[in-house]
Order: C-alpha cells, then sequence, then structure tokens
C-alpha cells in the first residue's frame, strides 16, 4: 500500500531556523523524500495533523497549507495514474514524475505483444518451412 504525508526536517533548517517541508512517500516498506521547495518556522508546524497550524491572522500559512493539501494530491495522481496503466507507483517514478524528469507515468507498452506475436510468425510460418 502506497502512503503520502507530509513531514518537516527540523535538523535541517536554514540561517532564519525555517525547516524545508517534505512529502514522504512511502511503497512497500520503502521511503523516499521529496522536496516541495517550501520552508516553514518549526513552531508553526502540527506534526500530528502534517500541515501548518491553523492561524487566522496569518494568511501565509493558510497559503502554504492550501499548497501541502495540493502537492499530497499531485503525488496521489500520479499513483492512481500509474495504477491505472498497470505501472508500479514506485518510488523512483513517482519522484520523477513528480519533479517532471519524467513527462507521465507511461502505459502499458504493446512493443512486448507486438515482439512475440513478430517471432511466432517468424517461427511458424509456412515461408521457413518450420
Amino acid at each position: 500500500m502506497a502512503t503520502v504525508k507530509t513531514i518537516i526536517r527540523k535538523n535541517k533548517l536554514n540561517r532564519e531556523g525555517l525547516a524545508p517541508i517534505y512529502l514522504q512517500y512511502c511503497y512497500q516498506t520503502k521511503t523516499v523524500l521529496i522536496s516541495t521547495g517550501e520552508r516553514i518556522d518549526p513552531s508553526d508546524w502540527n506534526d500530528q495533523k502534517g500541515k501548518p497550524r491553523k492561524l487566522k491572522n496569518r494568511e501565509d500559512l493558510v497559503q502554504l497549507g492550501a499548497f501541502v493539501r495540493q502537492q499530497e494530491s499531485r503525488i496521489e495522481e500520479i499513483i492512481r495514474e500509474a495504477r491505472l496503466q498497470g505501472v508500479e507507483p514506485t518510488l523512483d517514478l513517482v519522484k520523477e514524475v513528480y519533479k517532471g524528469k519524467q513527462q507521465s507515468v507511461a502505459p502499458i507498452s504493446t512493443e512486448k505483444v507486438k515482439t512475440l506475436w513478430d517471432w511466432w510468425e517468424v517461427k511458424y510460418s509456412p515461408k521457413t518451412g518450420q
């Protein structure tokens, strides 16, 4: 089963004391961290919920919370698309599609079927005398 959650790395604070926000994708007992490119003050982060604290007077946290939900949904959509295409949503595949290194989840290739059919025709065609 694949799971996605958002975490911060408190041990990777920058000079301003902000922690990077990561998407943690787990699949078949393996985990990969995917950087969102965003940072937050650890005191503004809710570890239990995996999102920024709700502070009505902080519009930046409201927007950051929406961004985090959007990125989680994006990962979940990549996983869903892979499964629909019959492709395993491996750590590398999900990360590459998310980062834009791969355009989309590749559909099932019919190349193998064509190759098998071609082999069958060559092997058992009347022209070859077999």
